[in-house]
């Protein structure tokens, strides 16, 4: 049951997950079992008492012994998506590890993003096949989920925009609480934000 990761994930993963560690009742989604490995590593690092499951298009991840709950469907369908976060009571954290291509991680992102509780976490792992399996060396195509991300940030300041065209992800822009970018990771929050006003020195009082 191996597990293959960059080595850099260890330390993104130790920055994203200092908040949720030590939480009890997380719900994980991952999509793409292959093996179980990473399965597996889940359940040790949460803790115990996490819902952890997993979807792979692959009957056969049934058969494996990871201690989580695999379910086996297309993660690019939305009626599938919706029976597993009904099933789980909701999604804290999602981790997309399946096919790495960039129109099914965009399907599954537009799915489940709006699924996730408050606070919640969106993690795309092995960007690199942006590049190495889309753009075929050319410097920018547009709906890589890589480019396409980095377009999203600007929901992040969605009411200052004079231009309507829209070549984001379709979410709520008040839903999207940051962006962040790593080595082959990009990382989504999720949480309400204020639509941007200005107050007076005397009102703020930071957190």
């Amino acid at each position: 049951m191996g597990c293959l990761k960059w080595i850099e994930y260890s330390t993104i993963y130790d920055e994203l997950f200092q908040n949720y560690l030590h939480r009890e009742n997380l719900r994980i989604l991952e999509i793409g079992v292959l093996e179980g490995g990473s399965q597996s590593i889940l359940r040790k690092y949460f803790h115990s008492s996490s819902s952890i499951f997993g979807v792979d298009i692959n009957p056969n991840c049934l058969k494996l012994d990871t201690g989580t709950k695999i379910r086996i469907g297309d993660a690019t369908e939305k009626k599938f998506l919706s029976k597993v976060t009904s099933e789980m009571g909701g999604i804290d954290v999602v981790i997309d590890d399946g096919s790495h291509k960039s129109l099914h991680q965009k399907k599954s992102f537009e799915v489940l993003f709006p699924l996730l509780s408050d606070g919640g976490l969106y993690i795309v792992e092995d960007l690199e096949h942006s590049y190495l399996l889309e753009s075929k060396g050319l410097p920018f195509l547009p709906n890589t989920f890589w480019n396409k991300s980095k377009r999203t940030t600007e929901l992040l300041n969605n009411e200052f925009r004079r231009y309507k065209k829209n070549f984001t992800f379709k979410i709520d822009p008040l839903e999207l609480f940051s962006v962040k970018f790593y080595p082959q990771i990009i990382a989504f929050s999720k949480g309400k934000r204020f639509t941007p006003r200005i107050v007076g020195n005397d009102n703020y009082i930071p957190h």
